[in-house]
């Protein structure tokens, strides 16, 4: 990701809509598959490509031993920041753990990344999960929504559902979920992508990440929050602007 935006990112992603949600998001579903696993007590816990600690920093689960592993110093030290005790520098692509170390890996906007090998980057989350331990993955969708945006992140692809499951698949995981997310907000949010859909060079470009006024960011907060209590089964209409899925090692 261009450098500058890990600024952007950590100034708003405490109360930022957009991340509250996937929070969200992300707990519900561990809390729902790792509730099936028998190894509930001493848990641990690997964001791989942690960016700014927003995720670890809101975590808020006492009873996990949270690791954040990230490439960049720029991530790293807005990480520390938040005084996180367990920050590494490494890559996803070699992480420097060994086999079957964590109970959950989460890979949250890092496999579509230009400098990431995803096949790679899932073979060695899968490596390090323990027997039973869940993968949750959340990736952009769709390649006719590449905008600036993407410019500015630096993404080198954008993913359909069926893609995603096949990669875990392809690393020998059981996938238990995979579903599009922000499919109420979609309309609105395709629409402001195709007005940005314009060439301009990464070194240029500006993401859609910035501050949201108070009022608006509670209501789009609360869709958001809205969609997560959804049924399962609901959610698996075929569009979103993210793709979200869980797997687990067998």
């Amino acid at each position: 990701m261009n450098p500058r935006e890990y600024e952007v990112m950590f100034s708003v992603e405490d109360r930022h809509w957009w991340y509250v949600g996937l929070r969200h998001e992300i707990l519900r579903a561990v809390n729902r598959f790792a509730s099936q696993s028998p190894q509930a007590s001493a848990s641990r816990w690997l964001d791989a490509g942690c960016g700014t600690g927003g995720l670890l920093g809101h975590l808020g689960v006492a009873s996990w031993w949270q690791v954040g592993v990230e490439i960049t110093w720029e991530g790293l030290r807005l990480a520390r920041a938040r005084r996180l005790p367990n920050l590494l520098q490494g890559s996803v692509t070699a992480l420097p753990f060994q086999d079957r170390s964590f109970d959950v890996v989460s890979s949250i906007d890092v496999l579509y990344h230009q400098r990431v090998d995803d096949r790679r980057a899932v073979a060695e989350m899968a490596r390090v999960l323990k027997p039973g331990g869940l993968l949750v993955v959340h990736v952009p969708a769709f390649e006719w929504l590449r905008s600036e945006h993407d410019a500015a992140i630096w993404t080198r692809r954008r993913y359909t559902r069926r893609e995603v499951t096949a990669l875990l698949q392809e690393a020998g995981l059981r996938v238990r979920a995979s579903y599009y997310r922000n499919q109420l907000l979609f309309p609105l949010l395709a629409l402001m992508r195709a007005l940005k859909r314009r060439c301009v060079e990464a070194a240029h470009a500006v993401s859609d990440v910035a501050p949201v006024p108070m009022g608006l960011n509670t209501v789009l907060r609360g869709v958001l929050r809205a969609e997560t209590a959804l049924p399962w089964w609901v959610r698996s209409v075929p569009f979103g602007l993210s793709v979200f899925c869980v797997a687990r090692r067998p």
